[in-house]
């Protein structure tokens, strides 16, 4: 009888930890969709913006770490990390009009309101979660508008709805707030 609670402790603990070293499936990566053709003369903007993007600036260099999806219906869904921001986007002329309206299910007050309980704790994760939702509320905030590229390939962010004067590169890279990229997922 010993050696058979020993043997089952054993296959108990070798199955227990194999589970535990299992890796959860590996996210999908992303890369630049370099085969989509730039926006045709008379394409409604609606159309073209249908699709995966990611957002990039220079601190996220070739990462594809936050994505847009832009839907048919208006609607977008930006996921960042284990975080999914949803909202509605409208076509302009030169650009879209972004309003990032739910941060996980939730309105961004209610997110908020949540996270500022978690704060009042002290706990180090109500902390450190206070930390990233001020830093990401703060990114968003700066992406509102996104302006078409003189390639008609990609959008890139500004400070507001105004085209930044080309003449003027000081102004125009001090209005530009990172660029969205059509991207895929990287074939295997």
């Amino acid at each position: 009888m010993k050696n058979f609670s020993g043997l089952f402790v054993a296959s108990l603990a070798l199955a227990l930890s194999q589970l535990g070293c299992q890796s959860p499936p590996a996210e999908p990566r992303y890369v630049e969709d370099t085969a989509t053709p730039a926006l045709a003369q008379g394409q409604p903007l609606s159309d073209f913006v249908l699709g995966t993007w990611a957002f990039q600036d220079m601190s996220t260099g070739g990462e594809f770490d936050q994505r847009y999806e832009f839907k048919a219906d208006g609607t977008f869904a930006l996921v960042k990390d284990k975080h999914k921001i949803g909202g509605t986007w409208e076509a302009q002329p030169n650009g879209i009009i972004l309003k990032h309206e739910t941060i996980d299910g939730k309105t961004m007050q209610q997110a908020t309101e949540e996270i500022r309980k978690q704060e009042e704790i002290g706990t180090q994760g109500g902390v450190a979660a206070g930390v990233f939702h001020d830093w990401l509320m703060n990114d968003i905030g700066t992406r509102n508008f996104a302006q078409l590229d003189e390639t008609g390939t990609g959008f890139f962010f500004t400070t507001g709805a105004a085209t930044p004067d080309p003449n003027d590169m000081g102004g125009m890279m001090m209005g530009m707030k990172g660029s969205l990229i059509r991207v895929k997922q990287e074939s295997e």
